[in-house]
């Protein structure tokens, strides 16, 4: 929690960069009360080593792969995304 001030104005920092990497890595999440875990996912966003700016690496933890996410944390943005075949950028 006293992190999340630096981890916004890392997110704000990196969405003024033109040229952005992203993708989704899974992860288990233990599932409280079900005595297992479920999938969850570990969104990367980057910035790109020829922007000549000091290296940026932004992490979105959600429940699912749905591109709703990767939509949400680059609203507003523009610029240019690389990333994966997946449909969900």
């Amino acid at each position: 929690v006293a992190l999340q001030p630096l981890a916004d104005r890392l997110a704000v920092r990196l969405k003024q960069q033109t040229v952005l990497h992203a993708d989704e890595t899974p992860v288990q999440q233990l599932d409280p009360g079900a005595g297992k875990t479920k999938r969850a996912y570990l969104w990367a966003y980057r910035s790109n080593d020829l922007s000549g700016g000091p290296p940026m690496v932004v992490f979105d933890y959600q429940t699912s792969r749905s591109g709703s996410h990767a939509r949400a944390f680059l609203q507003g943005w523009q610029g240019t995304l690389m990333a994966d075949g997946y449909g969900g950028y």
